[in-house]
């Protein structure tokens, strides 16, 4: 029940015979503090043994997870994130994860694709597709973000046009 028991749990899995079956669990906590601390520790590991857990990994909602799975699949070997991401988009797929992930490996070519997701039903997928396009160009999100605030949208996707803007300090 509480994430600091799971967090200790974590610093002694090499304890513990049945690791993998744990850290599968733990890797999809609700908690983004152990899924960050279960990455960490595949990163002392043989890398390997958990490409199929990186590999799903890579679409999390934390940038810190998404970032240390790249970093460990690049070690097995090359990927082309942006391809992976734009399947996953393609697919509607991992939609938060996807768009997040492409923005963070993607250009400015890759802004259509995740634009279109600004109408997305789903607000945390509108939430996700504005901070994408931040990512990429500035300027185009700080101008979609008044057209946001001053529209009938949901009150977080406002509240997350304001964080934006407030990082423009505009």
């Amino acid at each position: 029940k509480y994430y600091l028991i799971r967090l200790i749990l974590i610093k002694h899995l090499d304890k513990i015979s049945e690791n993998k079956i744990i850290l599968a669990k733990l890797l999809i906590d609700k908690s983004q503090k152990v899924r960050e601390c279960a990455i960490h520790w595949i990163s002392n590991q043989n890398v390997e043994e958990y490409q199929s857990i990186l590999e799903m990994l890579i679409y999390d909602n934390s940038i810190t997870v998404r970032f240390e799975s790249r970093r460990l699949l690049s070690i097995i070997g090359t990927r082309d994130f942006r391809k992976l991401y734009k399947e996953g988009l393609e697919k509607q797929d991992h939609l938060i994860g996807s768009i997040l992930g492409l923005s963070e490996v993607g250009n400015k070519e890759d802004i259509p694709l995740i634009y279109m997701y600004l109408k997305s039903e789903r607000v945390k997928v509108k939430i996700a597709s504005i901070f994408g396009i931040y990512n990429l160009d500035k300027d185009l999100a700080t101008e979609n973000c008044y057209k946001i605030i001053e529209s009938d949208n949901p009150s977080s996707f406002k509240k997350a046009c304001e964080l934006i803007l407030l990082k423009q300090s505009i």
